[in-house]
């Protein structure tokens, strides 16, 4: 590409993302959303918020994944992999500014082994909710699309619940955490309304009395006894995105559009059962073509397979295996941006 010669005739300007694309409202993934590694480290920093839920995982051997939240308090540990009850165990033993502290947990710290953390942020404070028919705990970041819901001593029947976001989720996932043990549950906006996804499994999409209702208010939900947490997200142009893709079957894999460059993919096959979840992300991983993922719902080491290339504006797969890109399967998936299309520069086409 090279300089115009003239100038652009008044009220035109050039085809080119930066003059072409409006401004996006996150400019940087990496101020709401970032993957951060470590080794030996008991203090992990330098990110550019607080983070809200931290989610650790060894890359291997083989662990446990573990979430933590600042809605429940550090130390209150629930794994995605497992339907256990919520555990009082120091992976995250201090929420700061920039990160978090370690405590004992030897699941997430030390022995010489390398971990990965995912961090989001849910914005400055948790508040009561009372929009549903069911008051809420809800630490919501409405500029990132993010919120944390905690519903306390829940009973049997249909609730609604207030989730703070003001536009409607595109995936929620829940979990009781106390009063007996019980799969993750997920909703997804490609499923829609009515149906839902185990994350510690490896089913196929299947019918709900739960997620009947999903709007910018509240999300409803069938609970048994218990506290539950949920978290819940929709999407914000160049920073988020959730849809679903169906496969080729080719190493010249599906291009799925996301608006950005993504800096993690979660992604699961709905049409069928046996296929593991899967996380992919740009830190493990910096450079084309992105191979090395991660299985949110096993203990399962790190993996090197399901390939794709991390594009500028998506992601293309780079392999027929079945659990990303089997000819005619259905996947679901959600994407957080490393930057934004706009942000990138270029021509649009």
């Amino acid at each position: 590409q090279r300089a115009f010669a003239y100038s652009a005739p008044s009220g035109y300007k050039p085809v080119s993302t930066a003059t072409s694309l409006s401004t996006p409202t996150i400019a940087d993934g990496s101020d709401y959303f970032e993957t951060k590694l470590y080794t030996s480290e008991t203090t992990i920093s330098g990110l550019s918020f607080s983070p809200d839920l931290v989610w650790l995982k060894r890359r291997s051997p083989s662990a446990d994944n573990g979430i933590y939240d600042t809605v429940r308090g550090a130390t209150k540990l629930i794994y995605p992999n497992a339907h256990n009850t919520e555990e009082t165990g120091g992976g995250v033993d201090t929420f700061n500014s920039d990160g978090f502290d370690l405590g004992t947990n030897a699941l997430f710290k030390g022995g010489g082994y390398s971990f990965v953390s995912w961090n989001w942020d849910a914005g400055s404070s948790t508040v009561s909710n009372d929009d549903g028919n069911f008051d809420t705990n809800v630490r919501a970041n409405t500029t990132a699309g993010f919120s944390i819901v905690q519903a306390p001593s829940m009973t049997l029947g249909t609730k609604t619940l207030g989730h703070g976001l003001g536009a409607t989720p595109d995936m929620i996932w829940v979990k009781r955490t106390s009063g007996g043990t019980e799969d993750w549950y997920v909703y997804h906006s490609a499923m829609g309304t009515g149906k839902q996804m185990r994350l510690n499994g490896t089913g196929a999409e299947e019918s709900t009395t739960s997620f009947g209702t999903v709007n910018s208010s509240v999300f409803s939900y069938d609970p048994n006894s218990g506290d539950h947490i949920a978290y819940v997200m929709h999407s914000v142009s160049g920073y988020s995105a959730f849809g679903s893709y169906t496969g080729n079957g080719s190493g010249d894999g599906t291009f799925v559009h996301t608006g950005f460059r993504p800096a993690l993919v979660l992604q699961k096959r709905s049409d069928t059962s046996g296929h593991e979840w899967t996380i992919h992300d740009s830190a493990r991983e910096p450079t084309n073509d992105v191979g090395l993922y991660l299985e949110p719902s096993t203990n399962n080491a790190e993996q090197d397979g399901n390939r794709r290339d991390f594009l500028s504006n998506g992601f293309k797969l780079r392999t027929s295996s079945a659990g990303v890109n089997a000819d005619g399967g259905t996947y679901i998936w959600a994407a957080f941006a490393e930057n934004p299309f706009q942000a990138n520069g270029g021509i649009a086409y």
